[in-house]
């Protein structure tokens, strides 16, 4: 984890970044009140429609269903003129209220889309437990599938393609996880046992002697 004003490394536990003094105290003095989020899709200025809105939705369900231990918000908010835009987005990943008390630090395995409709500009944030897997550069991915809708305003087709490319990038990731941990599949056996030669001599009912 960096500290969203500084990029010092901080850790899990970190209450306040030793390289800035940024802490989280601090950001609420800075900023106010900050806006609450629900599941999946929060949208309280209505940029979607209801059928936009039921499809991002959809989309956000079908992804949770597909990776059962990640949780999924997309959030339209426009953010106040004149805030710094990651230290701001940091703090509404913290306080939007979508994090309970057991998913803290590691156990926090949230993605947070935010889309702002004042710059049309689009944010990822994810949760202590999934910065270990999910890389800087597969979110810049996944935010570059959704910078054309979103700088045209369609913020629903912008959720669904960023959605849609994390899920493609998740997938793919894990394709790799056995050649990165060393896991040999049960198929790799089953194929050396495919390699026996059926001509050869019986030896299964032979007695050995030692």
């Amino acid at each position: 984890m960096l500290c969203p004003v500084c990029e010092h490394s901080l850790e899990e536990t970190s209450a306040t970044c030793p390289g800035c003094g940024f802490c989280l105290t601090l950001a609420d003095a800075h900023f106010g009140t900050c806006p609450q989020a629900g599941v999946h899709v929060s949208d309280p200025a209505r940029h979607l429609s209801l059928r936009a809105k039921l499809a991002l939705i959809k989309a956000s369900i079908d992804f949770e269903q597909r990776f059962p231990g990640l949780r999924l918000t997309t959030l339209l908010h426009e953010a106040p003129s004149g805030v710094p835009p990651r230290p701001y987005f940091f703090w509404m990943f913290n306080r939007c209220g979508l994090h309970s008390a057991i998913e803290k630090g590691g156990s926090n395995r949230h993605v947070m889309l935010w889309m702002d409709p004042g710059t049309g500009k689009t944010s990822a944030m994810i949760g202590y437990g999934l910065e270990p897997i999910v890389s800087d550069s597969l979110l810049a991915q996944a935010l570059e599938a959704a910078a054309g809708p979103a700088s045209s305003g369609q913020w629903a087709q912008a959720g669904i393609a960023f959605i849609q490319s994390l899920d493609r990038a998740l997938a793919d990731l894990q394709t790799h996880l056995p050649t990165l941990f060393g896991w040999f599949p049960e198929a790799t056996w089953t194929d050396l046992e495919d390699d026996f030669d059926p001509m050869e001599k019986d030896l299964s009912n032979t007695t050995l002697v030692y």
